[in-house]
């Protein structure tokens, strides 16, 4: 799923735009020591990929393989009017 930034502090202690390539993961996942870390996620359905940075954890993700999107990396894998891919 995605979510914009709102100018709020990260868990990892940053501020994000909408327009960087962030992701938060699962709370059961998350440590500082995942802060900065690159991902390749892909959209299964279609193919498209998009590269993120680890930059916050994600309270309402619901298990410990979901991830959240920046705004502008959800758009770049998936239509915002699906929610999630």
């Amino acid at each position: 799923t995605f979510a914009n930034q709102d100018g709020r502090t990260t868990a990892c202690g940053q501020t994000f735009s909408d327009d960087d390539l962030i992701a938060g993961i699962a709370n059961s996942r998350f440590t500082t020591t995942v802060c900065g870390k690159r991902l390749v996620v892909t959209n299964t359905n279609t193919g498209q990929q998009v590269t993120v940075s680890i930059e916050d954890d994600c309270p309402a993700c619901e298990n410990a393989e979901s991830l959240v999107l920046s705004d502008e990396a959800f758009f770049h894998i998936g239509d915002p009017a699906d929610g999630e891919v």
